[in-house]
């Protein structure tokens, strides 16, 4: 999708968030897309 939204094939970049909310992009306007698996959270008190 991202190669895309570069290459000109689409006009906006359509991203879903951890909770389910869609971020739409405009392709002309894309600067930065970090791209990776999600973390899992720490819970708790541990050794800092």
């Amino acid at each position: 999708m991202v190669a895309e939204a570069l290459a000109g094939k689409s006009q906006l970049l359509s991203l879903v968030d951890e909770h389910g909310r869609k971020i739409l992009v405009p392709a002309d306007r894309l600067a930065y897309v970090e791209i990776g698996e999600p973390a899992p959270r720490k819970v708790g008190f541990g050794a800092l």
